[in-house]
């Protein structure tokens, strides 16, 4: 499979950036067709993936607190807002042991249910289409696990753990 990455992708910048980008990237932009021609390449993607269907971790924590706002004394709930973008874990906690770990489960699987574009009624964005169709041409079928499978196990077992911690309290 061949992939051009020339200097299309820096189009609309003026002349003379885009040939020093051009020059600077140049080793990066050889070392990765190399890799992709070999089938080495990983391609990670972030959670900006989801974007618009899902919130990142403002959002998200933001819809979480909306969700458990009525369990949440309006201190605990200010606090949290005001802490949630410097220690978003730290908040996931003090609302899961707010709410203990049933009713967090609750909420958090409102948060987290599955959201459809309204224009295109589709659950997934226009970035995660290509990477899927990327996958599909690199990637042989014998070789493709199911990750719908692969999220559901993981589910699965996040659950055995957290009713295992449950019963440890």
């Amino acid at each position: 499979m061949t992939v051009d990455l020339g200097g299309g992708y820096l189009s609309g910048l003026p002349e003379d950036q885009r040939d020093e980008l051009i020059r600077v990237n140049a080793p990066g932009l050889a070392a990765l067709r190399g890799y992709l021609s070999s089938g080495e390449a990983v391609a990670f993607l972030g959670a900006g993936v989801s974007r618009p269907l899902y919130p990142l971790w403002d959002g998200l924590i933001g819809e979480l607190l909306d969700a458990a706002s009525g369990r949440l004394s309006s201190k605990e709930e200010a606090t949290c807002r005001a802490l949630a973008h410097d220690s978003p874990e730290a908040i996931v906690e003090i609302v899961r042991r707010g709410l203990g770990p049933g009713v967090f489960r609750e909420v958090l699987r409102g948060v987290l249910k599955v959201r459809t574009d309204p224009e295109t009624g589709r659950s997934w964005t226009p970035v995660q289409e290509k990477a899927g169709a990327l996958h599909a041409r690199l990637v042989p079928p014998d070789l493709d696990p199911d990750p719908l499978a692969t999220v559901e196990r993981l589910v699965a077992e996040a659950e055995e753990a957290t009713d295992e911690d449950e019963g440890d309290h």
